[in-house]
């Protein structure tokens, strides 16, 4: 046996989720300003691919009053390695949601808090911008 036996070597798979884009809330029934991006890393906290993993989103417990429903395509399949999401919205409003992004294997991870306004206010919005202060109710 001496010689069939290979050297030690790390099995490097996906172990992390990274939000890498924010999303930024508008009005209830909108979809949100800026959709979130979330990556999916390795061991060492590399970007990893060619694995093909669910990413499931939700509004996070005791986040935002309790009148918030997220609707849209809530479960995507990753592309490589990252999950664009592109419809999300929120039905309900108010201050300090957070979504929280799953996969069955990982800890999820959660958003920085974002507000959702009601319908019929007038607000102004960057576009194309993706940082928190994109749309402001006026």
């Amino acid at each position: 046996l001496v010689g069939l036996l290979s050297p030690t070597f790390d099995v490097v798979g996906p172990r992390y989720l990274r939000i890498m884009r924010q999303p930024v809330g508008y009005v209830t029934g909108e979809p949100l300003v800026v959709q979130p991006v979330v990556e999916v890393l390795d061991i060492y906290r590399q970007t990893i691919s060619g694995y093909w993993l669910t990413i499931a989103v939700r509004i996070q417990r005791n986040s935002g009053p309790a009148n918030g429903i997220l609707n849209g395509t809530t479960s995507l399949w990753t592309n490589e390695s990252t999950v664009v999401f592109t419809d999300l919205k929120l039905l309900g409003y108010g201050s300090s949601y957070k979504l929280e992004f799953s996969c069955l294997w990982f800890e999820p991870v959660s958003t920085q808090p974002f507000d959702v306004d009601f319908a019929g206010r007038p607000h102004v919005c960057r576009q194309g911008s993706s940082d928190e202060d994109a749309c402001t109710a006026q």
